[in-house]
């Protein structure tokens, strides 16, 4: 057995040892991944190719977070950070990229055009920067 098998067999997915806040923040950053999947492939028959190109970048962002979460990492903890803030600055880039043509575009920018993703989120950025994760974070992970 070689040893990309073997460490991926070992990979932690989830642990039940973290704090709460950071156990969601993991299931978060997988569902979001889910779904920045089907985005994706719902965004491929209009969506330009730059836009593209930096939301296929999200998907391993939010992967690697949550991973790195479940595995007690402080890179984990950095990643899942930025994976956070990434929905956000992508449609801020569109926005600036594209111009300002869009109805609305701080809305767009902040809700992307529904509520209840906002919500998530906007939970996910919670629950990642809230004191409490930070100092586990500093404290615990390796």
């Amino acid at each position: 057995m070689n040893k990309a098998m073997f460490s991926l067999k070992n990979r932690q997915w989830f642990n039940n040892s973290l704090p709460q806040m950071l156990q969601i923040a993991v299931f978060l950053l997988y569902w979001g991944a889910f779904w920045s999947v089907i985005s994706f492939f719902d965004a491929l028959s209009g969506a330009p190719l730059p836009l593209l190109l930096v939301a296929i970048a999200v998907i391993p962002l939010q992967i690697l977070g949550g991973v790195g979460l479940a595995e007690g990492r402080k890179q984990g903890y950095q990643l899942a950070v930025a994976a956070a803030f990434a929905p956000f600055v992508v449609r801020a880039l569109t926005i600036v990229l594209y111009g300002d043509g869009l109805n609305g575009a701080f809305r767009y920018v902040l809700l992307g055009g529904s509520f209840i993703n906002f919500m998530f989120e906007a939970a996910l950025v919670a629950l990642i920067i809230h004191p409490k994760s930070r100092d586990h974070a500093k404290v615990w992970f390796r």
